[in-house]
């Protein structure tokens, strides 16, 4: 299994993010569908990195 850890919700310029989002990260109390806009996109990660992932038992 490969973990995605967000970073701390901040504000963005929805003009500069590909997916027009005005914050990114998480925080407490997020609803599942606010988590999901703040969170979904494209996730680019190192090959060697997700090569050595194993799956849990």
């Amino acid at each position: 299994m490969t973990q995605i850890t967000l970073g701390r919700k901040k504000d963005v310029d929805p003009n500069g993010d590909p997916l027009q989002r005005s914050q990114i990260g998480w925080s407490d109390g997020l609803s599942d569908r606010q988590l999901y806009e703040i969170a979904r996109g494209v996730w680019v990660m190192p090959g060697s990195r997700v090569e050595r992932e194993r799956p849990s038992k």
